[in-house]
């Protein structure tokens, strides 16, 4: 491509000394309008470039496809649950019963094992914000524990790393400068059964 190009840009080009400078001497700018017909070289190659482009995309999204589809077929992927479940949302009210349903996505391979309609999600929706609520507080007592121990730790001398160096220390670090009672302490309730 460039050993075709560049030698016709070159070859015959425009020379005025306030003309084309720098690196457009190397492209088309360069060729002279009573050599116009060399830029039919440029849309060959264009041509011939972009075809080349497509044809290599082409290739690789075809072994993709065989990849993937030996991966989505392989009993590792197939056997789980995620990839036999589906999540179907805004179905009309005529259509939400288990035997329309059925019909309907009977093209599935393999069939429909079950059918599952969720049409309250507000005690999901409490879940979630109790759950939010508890990893919060548990956020804000681990800073606090952290500014303490570290403002603890400015007083006291560091441990020598003789003293530790050979025996594998298990404990959290925050213990070798605060107490346990220094430490927040939250209790979350043991069962929810509402």
């Amino acid at each position: 491509m460039i050993s075709t190009l560049v030698p016709l840009n070159l070859i015959h080009g425009k020379n005025a000394p306030g003309g084309v400078q720098g690196l457009d001497r190397l492209s088309w700018a360069k060729v002279r309008l009573a050599y116009t017909s060399f830029y039919w070289a440029h849309l060959i190659i264009i041509i011939m470039v972009s075809t080349f482009v497509c044809y290599t995309i082409y290739i690789e999204l075809t072994k993709y496809i065989r990849i993937r589809q030996a991966y989505l077929a392989s009993p590792q992927h197939r056997l789980q649950a995620f990839a036999n479940t589906i999540l179907v949302t805004d179905i009309p009210k005529e259509f939400l019963t288990t035997p329309i349903l059925t019909r309907l996505y009977a093209i599935f391979l393999g069939g429909i094992r079950a059918i599952w309609f969720n049409r309250d999600l507000s005690e999901l929706s409490n879940k979630i914000s109790e759950r939010l609520a508890i990893v919060t507080t548990l956020e804000a007592a681990e800073i606090r524990l952290a500014r303490l121990a570290m403002k603890s730790a400015k007083g006291q001398k560091e441990l020598s790393a003789s003293s530790h160096a050979c025996v594998p220390n298990i404990e959290p670090l925050w213990r070798r400068y605060l107490h346990d009672r220094d430490r927040d302490h939250m209790r979350l309730p043991i069962f929810n059964l509402t």
